[in-house]
């Protein structure tokens, strides 16, 4: 068996290296080529205003409550750009600063309206940004960063938005809840 995945990684490798190290299966998009910020279209969206805590012991988590707590937003989105939602999550003790870095981060292409992406936007509270467990009867800071942003460069496995000509953060806003684990 061991044999078989370093074949199939060297095969990987070698093949990559032939196709100029684009990897397999996942050609790279051009940019739109006629993506235009600035001529724009409102767009009018729903918005989360805070978190909510799930579950209990081990499992407890917190998320973006999007079915009780949105407000209408509007942006305005140029011609011909992609939107998405860049959710990002921070966990750390209260009273300290927030880490440079975040428990994790989700990325959604034409996800921009919350109260149709459900539930899921959260993080579970069982370790810190740093890989520390947290600790029962601790305060932790839990934050939750969303950006809807438009881009030029279209969705892609292992997607980098920012990775085209133009990109833009359209509405952006933190929701922050203390909780004791």
């Amino acid at each position: 068996m061991k044999h078989c995945v370093l074949t199939f990684v060297f095969f990987l490798c070698a093949c990559a290296a032939s196709h100029g190290g684009d990897p397999i299966g996942f050609p790279e998009p051009t940019p739109i080529q006629n993506a235009n910020p600035a001529v724009t279209t409102p767009l009018t969206i729903k918005v989360p205003t805070q978190l909510k805590v799930t579950g209990e012991g081990k499992s407890l988590a917190v998320e973006v409550d999007t079915h009780h707590a949105l407000e209408k937003v509007k942006i305005a989105v140029g011609s011909n750009m992609i939107t998405g939602l860049q959710t990002e999550y921070f966990v750390y003790p209260a009273g300290q600063a927030r880490p440079e870095q975040s428990c994790g981060f989700s990325l959604d292409g034409e996800a921009t309206d919350f109260d149709q992406l459900g539930t899921g936007l959260g993080v579970g509270i069982s370790q810190t940004a740093d890989g520390k467990p947290t600790v029962k009867g601790t305060k932790y800071v839990v934050e939750i960063v969303m950006v809807i942003f438009e881009t030029d460069n279209p969705p892609q496995h292992m997607w980098d938005p920012q990775g085209g000509k133009i990109y833009k953060e359209l509405w952006k806003r933190t929701l922050k809840r203390v909780i004791t684990r």
